[in-house]
This record gives structure tokens, sequence and C-alpha cells, in this order.
């Protein structure tokens, strides 16, 4: 119950962080028989670290054909997270489903008093039950737990501290709690919608005042072919292509489905991680033998770089605008949490690239310091993007 969660009163379309269709909780069971799994028809989900502090969560979904779903529902979405600070992203949200609205939730908490405090734009609300529409060009609000939320450019976001009832998980029995929720309002069969927001975990006071004025972020871009976030106190960008990624700064292009972080030391030295989710299996099964493949991917740089070492899978190309990373993303391997004889539960290995830019500029065609090392955290790879709730189902976009 520390986390705000608690099954009694849960309403199950409104995980925090997911953008969702609210339907009525018949509409949620699962049309597959034997399973409570669907596969997303996309391969690009998963994610990726920096030397296993700071990661990016990336996916990009598109819901299939069956019983209540809404046939090719799109939404592109990625969270940055650095220390304490998480930065959300959603592009390309677009459906045709007239009847329900759809949603990203941006917390929902089971209220241990109905006299809990929310606070929105400087203004405390203790009042139960609360009902609050707020919208504009910058919105700020902090939960029951002490996490505070900025909320960019949007045209509603809905506040709420009410009584909620929901089926239980196996009985289907309705059960009741008080819960505090606050949602962005997309409306009904949105078209390209997006989203952008921050949230700080649990913030000091001093934060807070500071980050009511100014973000501790910078987005660099949010389109349906890139998210690209620059994260302001500890200098990481991270770059999440959904597509082949152009664009200017450090990386110049990078291939598509993959994830690319790197910052900049003072001296010089970036580091830097790149890797793609994908498994690589061609096979179209709930679970299979066949073993993931290795996966190439491209990022050109910037200037003259070269390789201090040499790695298994990692080279380093002059190219007439820069240097070309060409890393090959290993097979995954079963990861030491897999259980059974499941081979889709894996993880692979992501080289931490660290670059030295030289002191003084050489020959256009000579290359410049690069060096390489292996530092990155086991990277969970997922081979789908629809999580099922049981038993009340829910499709959510994570």
């Amino acid at each position: 119950a520390a986390s705000g969660f608690v099954q009694e009163g849960w309403d199950w379309n409104r995980v925090p962080g997911a953008t969702t269709i609210h339907l009525p909780y018949p509409e949620l069971e699962s049309p597959l028989p034997g399973t409570l799994m669907e596969r997303n028809p996309e391969r690009f989900s998963g994610a990726s670290s920096l030397e296993g502090r700071n990661g990016i969560l990336a996916l990009h979904f598109v819901e299939k054909d069956r019983k209540n779903f809404t046939p090719g529902a799109t939404a592109y979405k990625s969270v940055f997270c650095f220390d304490n600070r998480m930065g959300f992203l959603g592009s390309g949200i677009d459906n045709d489903n007239q009847a329900y609205p759809t949603e990203t939730t941006l917390f929902q908490l089971r209220m241990d008093s109905p006299a809990e405090q929310i606070e929105v734009d400087g203004e405390l609300y203790d009042a139960f039950p609360l009902n609050l529409s707020k919208g504009g060009e910058r919105l700020a609000l902090s939960d029951t737990k002490g996490n505070f939320y900025v909320v960019k450019n949007a045209a509603a976001v809905n506040i709420t501290k009410k009584e909620q009832t929901s089926p239980n998980d196996k009985t289907r029995a309705p059960q009741t709690g008080n819960f505090a929720t606050a949602w962005i309002d997309h409306g009904r069969a949105p078209k390209q919608a997006a989203y952008e927001y921050a949230v700080y975990i649990q913030p000091t006071n001093k934060e807070i005042t500071r980050l009511i004025k100014k973000d501790g972020y910078e987005v660099l871009r949010r389109d349906n072919t890139a998210h690209v976030v620059k994260d302001l106190a500890t200098g990481i960008t991270g770059y999440v292509c959904f597509g082949e990624y152009t664009g200017q700064g450090l990386v110049r292009k990078a291939t598509g489905e993959s994830i690319v972080m790197e910052r900049t030391d003072t001296d010089g030295q970036v580091v830097m991680s790149v890797c793609t989710p994908d498994l690589g299996l061609t096979e179209k099964t709930y679970t299979t033998r066949q073993e993931s493949r290795p996966i190439e991917k491209e990022v050109l740089l910037d200037g003259a770089w070269e390789l201090a070492a040499q790695y298994p899978g990692v080279e380093a190309v002059s190219h007439d605008t820069g240097t070309l990373l060409k890393i090959t993303c290993p097979a995954a391997t079963d990861s030491p949490w897999s259980s059974g004889s499941r081979r889709n539960n894996h993880f692979h290995p992501q080289p931490d690239l660290f670059m030295k830019k030289a002191l003084k500029r050489m020959a256009a065609a000579a290359l410049v310091t690069l060096s390489v090392l292996r530092g990155g955290t086991p990277l969970r790879r997922t081979p789908w993007t629809d999580a099922w709730l049981t038993p009340t189902v829910h499709r959510w976009w994570a």
C-alpha cells in the first residue's frame, strides 16, 4: 500500500504512465483463450541504460484487430530516467474509437485518508470528493506521496479524489476504495495527439521552487521518428529512434529502432551506449525455441574519432561527414531470472562507448582518440508491449 497500489477500487484502465482507451470493465476481458498476453505487431519495445544509473524505456504500439480492441490504435511512447527525474513523451496517439476517451494516466494512488492533500499550481486541495480540470502551457501538481509533476501544453488534465469501485481480479466481486487520480485527456478518436510531462520523485522544497519556474530537461525532438531529451543536471542526451534519425549535435544519424544515450565529460571524454530492444525473432509464436539473432546498428558521429582498443561488435570507420560507428548488438542469452524453458525472456550486454576528442585537430582525414569500455548493465529486451492485468484484463500502452 505504500506505493499507492491497492486492488480494492483500483481502476484497471488507469495504470500510471500508460496511454489507454478508457473501456468499461467487461470489455477489458482477454479475447484470447488460454492466455492473458497479447503481442504487439511492432518490434520496437524495450529499455536501455547508461552506466547502470540512468535509462530509457521506449515503445511503438499498434493495436491488433480483436474483440473489443480498436484496430490500428497507435502510440509512440518513451520515458527518460535520470536520477530522481523522469521525462514522459508521447506522439502519434491516434485511433478511431468515438465511444470512449483516450487518456494518459499521471498517477492513481490509494488514499489512507480522504483529507490527504493534492497541490495544483500552488493551491492545496483537501476536499473530498474533488473533481478538477486544468490545462495550459505549464501545469504543476503534486500527488499524495510527495512526487511532483509538470505537464506541458495539455488541453485538459483531470484531477480527482473520489471513491472508486472495481471488480476483484479473481472473483469479479465489486470492491471499493478511495483514490487520488490525475490523467491527460486526449479526447475521443484523437488524431496525432501528443503529451509531455515530467515526474520528480519526492523532490526537496528547494527543488520544487526551482522546477516550478524551469524544467530540469530539454526536449530536442518529439515526433513519430524520434524522441530526444537532454537532462541538464547530468548532461546526458537520450535518443529514441523509432525510424532513421538525422539531427544536429554529436549524433548526426542513427539507425531506426535503436536507443542511444551519450554524455560528455569535462575532459572531453564521451560515454555512449547503443542498443536495440528487438530480439530478432522471425517466428511469431508466444513461446519459441528459436534463438535470437545479432542485429547491426549504425550511428554517425560529428567529427573525427577512433577506437583506442578493439572490442567485438564495435567498429569506427572514417566517413566523409564524420565517423561511422558500426555496432553489432549481440544475440540475447537467457537472463538469470528466466523461468522454465521460455526462450523469449532475454537480456544482452550493451557497450558503453567512451570517446575522447584530441586536444588539437589533426588533418581532415585523420582520426582522434576513441576508447571503448564494456561497462553497461544487462538489457532486458521485451518481446511484447501489451500488458494484461488479470482477471479484469486491461490493454495498456506502457
